[in-house]
């Protein structure tokens, strides 16, 4: 029995041994995808009344206002390590897709909500919406430290603390009224109501991942970031974002 332990200690040794035979790297060059959900509120600056054109379900009446967001985003990669691999600097180039929206729940059944667009005196003129919209593009620089305690033969579990600062390309916000022949309205309607956006957009947040090595060319990543809060404000004109979270996944080609 005391030979048969010795052996299995014996092979496990010489497993992880060989599993732990790692390559030194010096960089890599990565292409990744990404998404966050954002957690956000409506920005009040938009006159809105939630109140109307309700519809029955069978749980209640629907009177809300969705508040619909997320980030999309793409980029270009370069990581440099030191520190025996355990420590790596990463930056390059990234694109932001920020969409948000204010929609009526039953929009599809019919539903809307009244928009205030002009008060003067004690005459109100509100307009039907079924929904508001709004769709931006920043370009930027991320700059991430990682740190990776655990990298083995095939795979390695890191963490990160990461900064982005971009700037805004463009955006574009679109109101879909009730009442189709308001539409020719809809850049009068915005011009009065529409509030300023921040043009930079920033973050810090931090997150958790683990590298695959699919063969001595290509790894793949898969990162899980900690719900963050935005450092700017007013990046979108028609929600506030209190914090976000998400995931990225990239494919990357190491350098020696």
């Amino acid at each position: 029995m005391k030979q048969i332990i010795i052996c299995i200690g014996v092979f496990m040794i010489s497993f992880f041994e060989l599993f732990a035979q790692v390559e030194k790297k010096q960089s890599e060059i990565s292409v990744v995808y990404g998404t966050k959900t954002l957690n956000s509120e409506m920005n009040d600056a938009w006159p809105i009344r939630q109140d109307v054109s309700s519809s029955f379900y069978s749980n209640g009446y629907n009177l809300s206002v969705d508040v619909e967001n997320r980030l999309d985003f793409v980029g270009v990669k370069y990581e440099y390590y030191f520190y025996e691999n355990k420590l790596s600097v990463l930056s390059g180039l990234k694109v932001l897709f920020f969409n948000s929206g204010l929609i009526k729940a039953d929009q599809d059944d019919g539903g809307y909500y009244y928009l205030r667009i002009k008060t003067e005196g004690t005459t109100t003129e509100y307009a039907r919406v079924k929904s508001i919209t709004e769709s931006s593009t920043y370009a930027g620089i991320p700059v991430e430290l990682k740190y990776t305690p655990f990298d083995y033969k095939y795979f390695s579990f890191y963490g990160k603390l990461c900064l982005d600062v971009a700037y805004k390309l463009a955006t574009n916000t679109n109101i879909n009224f009730k009442q189709a022949e308001m539409q020719e309205y809809e850049s009068t309607v915005l011009n009065e109501i529409n509030p300023e956006a921040n043009s930079f957009y920033g973050t810090i947040y931090a997150a958790v991942g683990a590298n695959l090595r699919l063969n001595k060319s290509l790894y793949i990543n898969l990162d899980v970031f900690v719900p963050s809060f935005l450092t700017t404000t007013d990046n979108s004109g028609l929600v506030n974002v209190q914090n976000d979270s998400g995931v990225q996944i990239s494919l990357s080609i190491p350098f020696k």
